[in-house]
């Protein structure tokens, strides 16, 4: 049988729903704040029989049901020394009957649930957040009237430092996020973004995101929700360089933005800065002498008290560490970043690892560089803990201080750690646990000499494998980590090429000094891998790290990358690509508390687009910010003139688009959307005014050779021989002119950025998704062993994953033209599509040779391309 326990944060007026009350219909209940202190309170009701829980498994408002309501009061600073305990228990006489109870939070969110105790149920949370509660019940094979009776009981114990298992253990509203990615369709630049740093021009709020080789520039109109994106492509020179290990910093203090390339095997890096947003940059000296090979980091912060020296012409150090297999060294750099000291070892191999975080310097000049594993677990495995290498003499000297809380033999996982510091200089560090994959934070109060409040945010969320971790703090009881994480039960390793599990992009957040944390998915439904995270090989598309920073306002914002570009819907499997991301907080309490918003709140304004012909007009939005209370539906405006609309439409929760029909030919009509939560409706969004014809799409024609430009890369990147076989461009047609290749054919031509490319140079394959045959697709192209033939892979019944391939013929034909670029002509009959099918997420690759030449993996983009038949342009 199925038993659940609901609370739902909602107010009495809320409800004009057929609901019955229970005795008394509420209470006002405050949090006992004394150590000890038991606060009960207590209510009958009985549930109605024909309730449907035996159909729902579940209680949802808007049925049959008994509810109670608890007004909570939380006073200010009540969870800051205390854990306070809500056990929510009802019981009955059994009487051969049973109930159903659920638990939901802020009108509808589920927070808890109790599924088995008869004649009994329990729910518990901790640190509920101050609000209206409604308990609701209803029964389970109910054939008769059930009386129970419910209790409440609030009980403040001492703060514990491993808080109980949920995500939702901590108080008020937990942080949300919106997510802004460049249009590479249109734009050119952002589908290579790998080991994404990204930070905050503190003077101007633009967020600078550096990955692969591309330093872009996002603004943000927060007047709609989502806000309105501007990405740019900086102008600065390390867009064209072949280099790897992007690094990226801003100085909050004067807004100086640091962007930096690694290069390769030659121990130094290229480093350039703006102090004008981005519009102009100025080359760097790049590091200090002597500097490592490899896993650079900048860092900029204040000089300690006193020790600034009186040559100095910025106000602030800059920092560069790099590693070099058996040392790791600091320069700093007294001019901002144009020149640098010489190199300083910091610690050996005999003390840590070789692979360290990133940098971060303290309010009070403190420089911190994370590390995984000290001593190195190459050293000794089973005693080696993370630790953070600390100078508090601006880079004179260093030590070593290991997290004294982590267990002997969790240093050494191969994500690196990553340190937060606070106004206070409170350091919060996130490591993952290479014994348990599990991601944990822990914080400091003396510069890393103790730590305390380790607590382990995989088992709190049942997240079983955790990557790159990024950490951010504010004030001092408040800091955040995101990170990647699985929450996979099956059997395989998180680094393996055929590991099962999906990746999700987490934040965990604290607000009470790491007592208690939220940890949420970003994008639930919206993997950002499926299949390992991997060392090497194709899986290897996310690289070392990602980052995180917070803006003035202190939003917290995360630049990563997407490996699963278009969702990698259900059975389809990852892209394996590597997609600027920005996740940019919309909701939630911030990392400054004077900036929070007041929530639950009215929801943000939508922000529309869309088009009209001569028979309609459509209309579409993405989801806005909630306001901490779920959403209840949209209200669509139009009118003939701006400020003049008048509602027409109201809509479901789930419903984001309108079509609008018999509209006047010769009048330019007016929309704009509101959304409606619990505390009301949201302001109108942006103002879209159309006419006949206004933004209306035209069918993809790729009706002649080579046909719709379908993704380009334009990072532009000199291909020195023997890599000489850059994809830079994938056109998909379907030529009208059957003379070519003979009727019913797809034409998929990809451009080389060398010139007639020898035959064996190199294996070239195109994949995409069909939804209408189920099939993953992939076309080989080479003249060697392997031939020109297609095939599939094949969808496992259990993960649903597509791992085993079978190649199921040959390819009509292969054409190598003189211009460097090669057609691959098949028939689509033998894919089994036809017009109005979708190919998905339809991508280039090329590979080594067979006979070694040595050529580096490189892919073109991804996009869809809709089949329009070869007959459409006759």
């Amino acid at each position: 049988m199925k038993r659940v326990l609901m609370v739902a944060l909602a107010t009495l007026l809320c409800f004009s729903l057929p609901l019955l009350a229970s005795d008394p219909i509420s209470h006002d209940v405050t949090v006992p704040t004394t150590l000890g202190q038991t606060t009960t309170v207590e209510w009958t009701g009985t549930i109605p029989p024909g309730a449907p829980g035996a159909a729902t498994n579940s209680c949802t408002s808007g049925v049959l049901e008994d509810h109670h309501v608890i007004n909570l009061i939380v006073p200010d600073g009540a969870y800051s020394g205390l854990q306070v305990t809500a056990a929510f228990h009802v019981e009955w006489d059994d009487g051969g009957q049973d109930m159903i109870l659920t638990v939901l939070y802020n009108d509808a969110t589920e927070i808890g649930s109790s599924d088995g105790g008869t004649p009994e149920e329990n729910v518990v949370s901790t640190n509920p957040p101050a609000g209206a509660f409604t308990a609701l019940a209803c029964g389970f094979l109910a054939s008769a009237p059930t009386s129970y009776r419910g209790r409440l009981t609030l009980t403040a114990t001492e703060p514990s430092q491993n808080p109980p298992a949920g995500t939702g253990n901590a108080s008020g509203p937990p942080p949300r996020f919106q997510h802004y990615a460049p249009d590479y369709a249109r734009q050119g630049f952002g589908m290579f973004g790998g080991e994404a740093t990204v930070d905050v021009n503190t003077k101007t709020g633009s967020i600078f995101y550096l990955g692969f080789l591309e330093t872009m520039r996002l603004r943000v109109d927060d007047r709609t929700s989502p806000g309105l994106p501007t990405w740019e492509l900086t102008p600065g020179t390390l867009n064209s360089k072949v280099t790897s290990d992007p690094i990226l910093v801003a100085d909050p203090a004067t807004g100086r933005v640091f962007a930096q390339q690694l290069i390769g095997g030659e121990g130094q890096s290229l480093t350039e800065y703006t102090d004008d947003d981005g519009a102009t940059w100025h080359p760097s000296e790049g590091g200090g002498q002597r500097s490592g090979a490899d896993h650079q980091s900048l860092g900029v912060g204040p000089y300690p008290p006193g020790l600034r020296p009186p040559t100095s012409t910025y106000p602030n150090a800059v920092y560069y560490c790099s590693q070099d297999v058996a040392l790791v060294y600091c320069s700093r750099s007294d001019d901002g970043g144009v020149t640098f000291g010489p190199g300083v070892p910091i610690y050996t191999v005999a003390d840590c690892q070789g692979l360290h975080g990133h940098v971060k310097v303290a309010p009070d000049g403190t420089v911190y560089v994370p590390v995984a594993g000290c001593p190195s677990p190459l050293v000794s495995s089973t005693t080696s803990q993370p630790a953070v290498v600390v100078s508090q003499d601006a880079g004179l000297t260093w030590k070593v201080r290991k997290i004294t809380t982590a267990p002997a033999g969790s240093g050494g996982h191969g994500s690196d750690p990553s340190v937060g510091i606070a106004k206070n200089g409170t350091v919060y560090l996130s490591y993952v646990d290479a014994r348990t994959n599990h991601i944990h934070q822990v914080r400091s109060r003396d510069r890393g000499l103790t730590w305390e409040r380790d607590v382990d945010l995989g088992a709190l969320a049942h997240i079983t494998a955790a990557q790159f971790p990024a950490v951010v703090a504010g004030d001092p009881d408040r800091a955040a980590v995101a990170f990647f994480g699985s929450t996979y039960n099956g059997v395989g390793v998180d680094t393996a090429n055929n590991f099962e599990g999906t990746w999700q992009l987490f934040v965990a957040a604290t607000y009470d000094g790491g007592l208690t944390y939220h940890v949420v998915d970003t994008k639930p439904g919206d993997p950002i891998q499926k299949g390992g995270i991997c060392a090497s090989g194709f899986c290897r598309n996310l690289l070392d790290f990602f980052d995180a920073s917070i803006d003035a306002q202190g939003r917290v914002i995360v630049g990563y990358e997407d490996g699963c570009v278009g969702g990698c819907p259900l059975g389809m499997p990852g892209t394996f690509s590597d997609q600027a991301v920005v996740a940019r907080q919309s909701g939630g309490r911030r990392m400054f508390a004077a900036f929070d918003p007041a929530e639950p709140a009215r929801p943000g304004a939508p922000r529309i687009e869309g088009y009209r012909t001569a028979g309609f007009a459509l209309i579409q939005w993405p989801e806005p910010d909630n306001g901490a209370s779920s959403l209840r539906g949209y209200r669509v405006y139009r009118g003939t003139a701006a400020g003049g609309e008048k509602r027409i439409a109201n809509l479901g929760a789930t419903k984001r688009s309108f079509v609008d029909t018999g509209l006047d030919a010769g009048t330019t009509y007016v929309y704009r959307v509101s959304a409606v939560n619990g505390k009301g409706e949201s302001p109108l969004g942006n103002t879209l005014a159309l006419a006949v014809g206004s933004n209306a799409p035209t069918p993809e024609a790729a009706c002649t050779l080579p046909g719709l430009l379908g993704a380009i890369d334009r990072v532009g990147e000199p291909e020195a021989a023997p890599l000489t076989r850059d994809i830079e461009a994938i056109y998909v047609s379907e030529p009208e002119d059957e003379t070519l290749f003979g009727p019913n054919k797809l034409v998929f031509t990809l451009r080389l950025a060398a010139s007639a490319p020898l035959q064996g140079g190199a294996r070239f394959r195109t994949y995409f998704y069909v939804p209408a045959t189920g099939r993953y697709v992939v076309l080989n192209v080479s003249p060697l062993t392997s031939g020109n033939t297609y095939g599939h892979y094949d969808q496992d019944p259990v993960s649903g994953d597509h791992n085993t391939l079978t190649i199921d013929g040959n390819l009509d034909a292969v054409v190598y033209k003189p211009d460097g670029s090669i057609q691959v002509v098949i028939d689509k009959a033998k894919l089994g599509v036809h017009a109005g099918d979708s190919l998905l997420s339809v991508y280039a690759d090329s590979l080594p040779s067979e006979t070694g030449l040595n050529i580096t993996r490189e892919e073109a983009g991804y996009f869809d391309y809709k089949v329009i038949g070869n007959d459409f342009c006759k």
